[in-house]
């Protein structure tokens, strides 16, 4: 498999010196050997296996070699990814998680089902697709509306009165044409509709909103039955409601009396912005992503955040099966 090695770290000149600004950063004084000087720029971009083990072998380069090697500030890459859509992605998680002898890859076998593809759902699947998930499952019942374009990014004008699942399906391939997606058109009524899962659906999406609060209970009694991890998320006028990402079974048991025990009839909220559905988008797919691919702790572990939309202040924050 086609490898590279390159500086795993930006890049600043200044004066007489380079800093190397990584996961460490180094300082390096200018040296007047052309062939290092040519050495460093051609790490910047990334230089093959074979040439960087020759260069190695140069007296002058084995120092330098050693100590960027020390500090982590150079990284064997794929060439796989090059010039694709995941490009960006990969190099952002090889970042934290490879090193100059263990390389990153996306992991083959993770399957996540979406269930609700609206502004929520949809806006995460767009996301993951483009974060390096392989295997997709979405479940809706709604087709595109106008009404839909303000906050759900995955449509436009050409999808209107199409199957929100299909359109989206189409929009997450031309993203990343090699995604496996299989797509459910159908209302989740209670929590038997989902047993059409696939049983290697590793983690659950909760982003149906319909009907409000128990659509949850549905999702999250399923994920229960099949011992898989579930996150969820709410969008309010005054308020983000970002997690849990629940993972223990106590952890679930403990969010669904919760839930259970609130025995509310209620409606979701007829207005919503595209800036608070985003926001609330982007921390859920980061915790999901960081959960497969720890580039950070997952921060809403089996813990739910309430934010102010604007400041983002924490206004509460509750942690289940501890």
């Amino acid at each position: 498999m086609p490898m590279q090695v390159k500086l795993n770290a930006s890049v600043v000149r200044q004066g007489d010196a380079l800093f190397l600004c990584g996961k460490q950063c180094f300082e390096l004084s200018t040296t007047d050997d052309v062939r290092v000087k040519a050495i460093l720029e051609q790490l910047i971009e990334g230089i093959s296996q074979d040439q960087f083990e020759r260069y190695w072998q140069y007296p002058e380069c084995q120092q330098l070699f050693a100590q960027l090697k020390h500090c982590n500030l150079l990284i064997s890459c794929k060439e796989d990814y090059l010039n694709t859509g995941l490009e960006k992605s990969y190099d952002f998680l090889n970042y934290h998680l490879g090193d100059l002898v263990k390389t990153f890859d996306f992991r083959p076998d993770v399957h996540i089902g979406i269930i609700g593809c609206g502004g929520i759902g949809a806006n995460i699947a767009l996301c993951l697709a483009s974060s390096g998930i392989q295997h997709f499952t979405l479940m809706d019942y709604d087709n595109v509306d106008v009404t839909n374009f303000n906050r759900q990014f995955a449509y436009d004008a050409n999808d209107r009165g199409e199957s929100k699942i299909q359109s989206l399906k189409q929009k997450m391939l031309r993203l990343n044409p090699g995604l496996s997606i299989t797509i459910y058109n159908k209302t989740v009524k209670q929590a038997s509709d989902l047993a059409c899962l696939a049983a290697d659906v590793k983690f659950i999406v909760s982003a149906i909103d319909t009907p409000a609060i128990k659509a949850s209970t549905y999702t999250l009694t399923f994920a229960i039955a099949r011992n898989i991890p579930i996150i969820l998320g709410a969008v309010g006028y005054d308020t983000i409601s970002a997690g849990p990402l629940l993972s223990s079974q106590e952890a679930k048991q403990e969010y669904l009396h919760r839930l259970t025990k609130l025995n509310a009839k209620a409606q979701p909220i007829s207005g919503s912005i595209a800036s608070t559905n985003l926001l609330l988008s982007a921390i859920l797919a980061n915790n999901i992503t960081s959960w497969f691919y720890p580039f950070a702790p997952t921060d809403l572990l089996n813990t739910r955040k309430v934010y102010d939309p604007l400041s983002l202040e924490l206004l509460e924050e509750r942690v289940y099966g501890d």
